[in-house]
């Protein structure tokens, strides 16, 4: 076979999927902490793509696409948990969450915003949908006062870990992104 005749390596994923879940596939093989990305896993109700990865211990967890790069094991390097990629989906809307065992985040399994952030009904507000990281605050922290933002200072919008929130005002919030180059004029700079 000559240099220019390259086998032809067969399509791992279907032909069904969107483009923007297409375009990741050449992670299979991606490696970050003790997590191998293995092959595409399926998709989630709300469009995010789950892709198999395996883990050093021999454990294979679907990891949300997202999450892969900042989840670093199956949760076996914490022992207690093992099994945290596995989704919570019955029961009490608070327990949506996968807690991340590097970062310390608990990331929101249910819907999600254009944005990533969680969004989520709560009894008692007629069905509405409310961003999750501010249902978590009212509940574990107390009432948000007029005016006032909850923002994370770990800077994962699907987070919704209380330890990882605090209040701010608008201006704080742009403050706090300038700061931090999150603005879009600092990355269209950068690039």
């Amino acid at each position: 076979m000559t240099q220019s005749e390259s086998p032809q390596m067969p399509d791992p994923l279907p032909k069904t999927l969107p483009a923007r879940v297409r375009r990741f596939a050449p992670a299979i093989g991606f490696r970050h902490g003790q997590l191998t990305v293995v092959s595409f896993s399926h998709m989630g109700p709300r469009g995010d793509s789950y892709w198999l990865c395996r883990c050093d211990c021999g454990e294979s967890v679907p990891v949300v696409r997202c999450s892969i790069g900042k989840t670093q094991s199956c949760g076996c390097a914490t022992g207690s948990l093992a099994k945290a990629t596995r989704h919570k989906t019955e029961g009490d809307p608070f327990e949506r969450y996968i807690p991340e065992p590097n970062t310390g985040c608990w990331l929101w399994l249910g819907r999600l915003d254009k944005d990533s952030y969680g969004r989520m009904h709560v009894r008692g507000t007629r069905r509405q949908m409310v961003l999750a990281h501010r249902a978590f605050w009212k509940r574990f922290m107390g009432p948000i006062p007029q005016g006032q933002l909850v923002l994370h200072s770990c800077d994962t919008p699907p987070c919704v870990n209380p330890v990882h929130l605090f209040l701010g005002t608008f201006s704080e919030n742009t403050r706090d992104m300038i700061a931090k180059g999150r603005a879009a004029w600092q990355k269209r700079r950068a690039a």
